[in-house]
């Protein structure tokens, strides 16, 4: 998302540190992965991941960081889900 999806998204994640999501992997590159949560319906990335997971793979990730005022998300993968 843009600077200010980002920022929205980082609000509606905000004191969830350290909960769990499902998620998918829709995209990788140099830097990580691309991920959707299964709910809330939230894009992210997944950073440092790109050549351990393939677009398709199923994850379980853990927010490490919701920070609405510099517009930061971050997740750490913590399992393959199914």
């Amino acid at each position: 998302p843009n600077g200010a999806g980002k920022s929205t998204l980082s609000y509606v994640l905000a004191g969830r540190d350290g909960d769990r999501f499902e998620a998918w992997v829709i995209d990788t590159d140099e830097r990580g992965a691309r991920i959707q949560l299964a709910e809330p319906a939230v894009i992210a990335r997944l950073d440092g991941a790109g050549g351990e997971v393939m677009p398709g793979d199923r994850l379980m990730v853990r927010l490490t960081v919701a920070d609405p005022t510099e517009r930061r998300l971050a997740f750490e993968a913590v399992s393959r889900a199914g």
